[in-house]
């Protein structure tokens, strides 16, 4: 029973952020939580530059309970910024802005 479960809650995504213990949350590359993932780990929750590779290319983010990502337009936690607390299969205005964040989670 709990195998079958596991595979349902699987199907459904619910677990996404579950298989990696210590994430905050996870960003991915399309809408809808498709292409490559990057999770974001509760040991590197204050990126100032997300890094060539993944700089204005994030579209969608899933976030754990508990946590909150703020997603900000430039490097150094400047520019705008934008709180995600829930799960969003797409950034809308944010779709390929994101250059620095911060990610908090709390027991």
């Amino acid at each position: 029973m709990i195998k079958s479960m596991i595979v349902g809650l699987f199907a459904l995504g619910a677990v996404c952020v579950a298989s990696h213990a210590d994430a905050c949350a996870m960003f991915f590359e399309n809408g809808n939580y498709g292409g490559r993932i990057v999770p974001i780990s509760a040991e590197r929750f204050r990126v100032p530059w997300i890094g060539n590779e993944w700089n204005d290319t994030i579209s969608s983010i899933r976030v754990a309970p508990l946590c909150t990502v703020t997603v900000y337009e430039d490097v150094n936690f400047t520019g705008e910024s934008l709180m995600v607390s829930a799960d969003t299969p797409w950034l809308g205005d944010w779709n390929d802005r994101i250059s620095s964040y911060i990610c908090t989670c709390w027991p």
